[in-house]
């Protein structure tokens, strides 16, 4: 175990978060550790070798859009939660984080429906840092409803120089936290279901459900996961 300045561990995974806030020293020695993590994953081909590659190409070479964000904070982290792995978070030394899924092969909609609901479970996980979130696909990054405004926000014990032009504000403590428990159903859902036949086991699921059995396979994969997020049914019946 690695330990940043005060005595607290760094880690690389998700089974035990590492701290925050962080300044730029600590997140050098984060972001090494991320990347070690990372580079074992690729590696491996893990979890698919298709993502992998969209993941290399963003730590090999950060797309402009990304560029507030230059650490690599978490790779294929887990919630304390346990629910799910999100793909990557990204920070900077200004108290912000933002979360990147990607995916090569599953459509917009479902990728972005994993990138909020793991910029949900950040958020809970470090309430004082500005989470954002955003996606990766064949198509190339994007941000989940618009780019974040990169401000500086106060950080406790933390020796980080701010910039005057970045002197501006924005208030982020009246955000509204997630309630119920539909927003705690896994994106690993949607794996599960895109793995599944058509005939014998997506149509079932929605007749079940009271749903069209109409369509292509994307379609009924993104009807059924809608109508299990919305009602709460964690991972199906």
């Amino acid at each position: 175990m690695q330990f940043i300045n005060d005595g607290r561990p760094i880690t690389s995974s998700g089974s035990e978060l590492p701290p925050w806030p962080m300044d730029s020293i600590q997140l050098k020695e984060q972001d090494a550790l991320a990347r070690q993590r990372a580079s074992e994953f690729i590696a491996r081909g893990i979890p698919n070798r298709n993502e992998c590659d969209l993941l290399k190409a963003i730590l090999d070479d950060i797309p402009a859009e990304l560029e507030e964000f230059p650490f690599l904070f978490l790779y294929e982290w887990n919630p304390s939660t346990s629910i799910g792995q999100g793909d990557a978070v990204f920070a900077n030394d200004r108290g912000g984080l933002c979360v990147v899924e990607a995916k090569a092969k599953t459509s917009k909609a479902h990728v972005t429906r994993q990138a909020k609901f793991y910029q949900k479970r950040l958020q809970v996980e470090y309430p004082d840092a500005s989470v954002s979130s955003s996606i990766l696909t064949n198509s190339g990054f994007d941000w989940i409803d618009e780019r974040p405004a990169q401000v500086p926000r106060p950080l406790p014990s933390c020796a980080c120089a701010v910039k005057e032009e970045d002197k501006s504000s924005e208030d982020t403590q009246g955000e509204e936290k997630p309630t119920g428990e539909s927003w705690l159903l896994a994106p690993s859902r949607v794996d599960q279901l895109e793995s599944m036949t058509v005939e014998k086991e997506l149509k079932p699921i929605l007749r079940h459900y009271g749903l069209m059995v109409s369509g292509r396979k994307a379609d009924l994969v993104d009807r059924i996961y809608s109508h299990e997020l919305s009602a709460g049914v964690a991972g199906g019946f």
